[in-house]
């Protein structure tokens, strides 16, 4: 779906990437050959295109063969160093996109530098493989975009780029056919401190104690060039069940935090031609969030491969291999991640949950998903102090809740026949609390359980219903949800119901139960429910009318009784001349009369009523009556509309 919706940007970019060949490298007007300027409001970028003609010009160590492109000659290593590549635009990112063939186990490995004049260079940098999706739209391999962050502050107007190829220890060797350095300035943007006062935000004011959705800078706040839309990638959304843990490999020393999200969105937006940032939500070294994909809670991310539906993305702004988080950072990833387990009832302890294609804790590093260092050693090594702290926040909620009434009705019930169980259910605290299946209403019959149809989920909330002498092995085995999730000070009305069909006398009650956590209350509503033995036998029914008059018309009356189960409503009536041949007249009819002058003159009719008691049983009445010949009064008669209008049998 993604690379459909992207495709317009993939277009361009392949387009224009096949007349980068002549010139880029010394080229210093936007839009010359082999330069691409594809800057927005608040970013600008634009990118330089290496050809194999270009290519030819690097300067190599190794059996590097530069005849077209840069391949190994040899088994073992080499490296090449690009020619000094002048960009369209001052940027202070960059990032790399090539195209070739990497086979399993041999490597490509890049690293960047820049320079103001061509002349002073800062540092080489390694720049690591995108593994959230190492390829762009267009099938091109990609690194992750690197911010130089020159100590003045200075962006840079030279590149080079540096690749260190290595064959595979089997002899297969890699080669690069052509190279593309994305250039991206997002200095034009508003900085951290405009972000954060545009969103009226503090990454520090937040109680220790809530799981609320914690201070984030929105897309705007922080200068998304298509605010808090992705027109080139609509959102597409799934229930968030599990959360990755990301580092950006980025600088652990910005100026400023908001430009770095801005170059990371242009990197993923345009130059890799997503349409949008992949993750869900950025942490800066200061504490403060940042809104990653446009779209809201729960919309899909591009940040994990196929991991990506049912997923949160939070990335740390920096690199962290060698490196702990600070401890504001740590504290704001407590809060997003405490937030969504806290909304989506997701136990934070979990280790081995059930995701996509394999089992995985909910809370996990990017490297427990797919083959990646990613999030950084040092990262990686808090993730279970972080599941702790999680834990610890939503469990410090004041979650109370309570059962205000239970019923249980009829206590006297034949077999076959259904025990409504009625709660209602009050939010005592200061967090809403959630609920899960079944729904109000489901019907349970004698001896099943709620694990048939909705296993616990960690912390949402039921009414469930227990028994002595169960036959079930697990408490409470009839268990209903609240129909909806409760904030504080709602109440819900919760009516469930259990088909008995054993006679015996039992005790039945009510609790309230925060799955896998514990039960808020029980022994509530007690009852003693005694069920009798299946009613057999049907209703008796009587039907009255005179055995004849002289009118054409005659009202018939009948009555419908049974001791046990009850009548059900609604009767059927059928008439005949012969006792053999019947006409069905009236179905469901409320009774206890109808008007019957669809017959002939002086003709003899059978009538036969049809009830039923609360158990399906059957019981039939039968009369009859002699017609006359006078039509007269049949207009004066005082009827149900029901019943008049059923005269011509229908």
């Amino acid at each position: 779906m993604k690379r459909l919706l992207t495709l317009v940007v993939a277009i361009l970019l392949a387009a224009l990437g096949s007349s980068f060949e002549q010139g880029a490298a010394n080229s210093a007007v936007p839009g010359a050959p082999g330069v691409i300027d594809l800057s927005t409001p608040t970013v600008k970028g634009g990118q330089v295109t290496l050809g194999p003609s270009l290519l030819r010009a690097s300067e190599v160590r190794g059996p590097l063969d530069l005849s077209n492109g840069v391949a190994l000659s040899a088994a073992g290593g080499g490296t090449f160093t690009s020619s000094i590549v002048r960009s369209p635009l001052p940027f202070s990112h960059v990032g790399i996109r090539f195209s070739g063939n990497v086979p399993p186990g041999s490597s490509v490995s890049w690293e960047v530098r820049g320079s103001v004049d061509g002349v002073s260079w800062t540092d080489w940098y390694p720049v690591d493989e995108d593994d959230d999706l190492p390829t762009s739209v267009d099938g091109q391999m990609t690194t992750r975009v690197f911010g130089l962050n020159r100590p003045d502050g200075r962006l840079s107007q030279f590149a080079q780029a540096r690749a260190t190829l290595n064959s595979s220890p089997s002899g297969a060797r890699p080669s690069i056919s052509s190279v593309t350095l994305a250039f991206i300035d997002p200095t034009p943007g508003p900085a951290t401190a405009q972000a954060v006062q545009a969103s009226r935000t503090s990454a520090l004011g937040i109680s220790p104690l809530a799981v609320s959705k914690p201070p984030v800078i929105s897309r705007t706040a922080w200068g998304s060039p298509d605010g808090q839309g992705s027109p080139a990638w609509p959102p597409e959304y799934k229930t968030v069940t599990d959360m990755i843990i990301h580092h950006t490999v980025t600088s652990n020393t910005a100026i400023d935090w908001a430009a770095e999200v801005r170059a990371i969105w242009y990197y993923h937006a345009v130059t890799k031609g997503w349409g949008d940032i992949g993750y869900n939500f950025l942490i800066d070294p200061n504490g403060y969030i940042y809104e990653g994909r446009a779209g809201g809670d729960d919309v899909i991310g591009g940040h994990a491969l196929q991991y990506n539906p049912g997923s949160m993305g939070v990335a740390l702004l920096g690199t962290y291999s060698s490196v702990y988080p600070t401890g504001a950072a740590q504290n704001s990833l407590v809060n997003i991640l405490s937030w969504k387990a806290n909304q989506r009832g997701i136990d934070p302890m979990t280790l081995n949950s059930w995701f996509v294609d394999k089992y995985l804790p909910t809370i996990m590093g990017h490297r427990d998903a797919i083959y990646t260092s990613c999030p950084g050693d040092d990262a990686y090594s808090i993730i279970p102090q972080v599941r702790t702290a999680v834990r610890d926040r939503v469990g410090a909620q004041q979650v109370s809740a309570q059962i205000l009434s239970t019923t249980f009705e009829p206590t006297v019930l034949y077999g076959g026949n259904l025990l409504k169980v009625t709660s209602v259910v009050r939010n005592n605290g200061n967090t809403t609390i959630h609920t899960q299946g079944p729904a109000p209403g489901f019907v349970y019959n004698e001896g099943e359980d709620f694990r048939k149809y909705a296993v616990e989920s960690y912390g949402r909330f039921r009414v469930g219903v227990d028994l002595n002498g169960r036959s079930q092995s697990v408490d409470h085995p009839y268990r209903w949800g609240l129909g909806k999730d409760l904030a504080p000070g709602d109440s819900a009305t919760v009516v469930g119901y259990i088909r008995l069909n054993s006679q015996s006398t039992t005790n039945y009650w009510a609790g309230l139960v925060d799955e896998a956590v514990g039960w808020v209350g029980d022994n509530l509503g007690s009852a003693t429910v005694r069920v009798l033995p299946p009613d057999t036998t049907p209703p008796t029914v009587t039907v009255s009318m005179p055995a004849s008059t002289l009118k054409t018309w005659v009202v018939i009356d009948w009555t419908a009784t049974d001791s046990q189960s009850g009548v059900a409503p609604g009767f059927d009536v059928d008439y005949s001349s012969d006792q053999v041949n019947w006409v069905p007249w009236l179905r469901g009819a409320s009774g206890p009369s109808a008007l019957f002058a669809n017959g002939v003159p002086e003709g003899k009719y059978y009538f036969r009523v049809t009830a039923r008691d609360n158990v399906g049983n059957p019981g039939q009445g039968l009369g009859q009556v002699q017609l006359g010949k006078d039509p007269s009064g049949l207009t004066t008669i005082r009827m149900p509309l029901v019943f008049k209008n059923a005269q011509g049998g229908w």
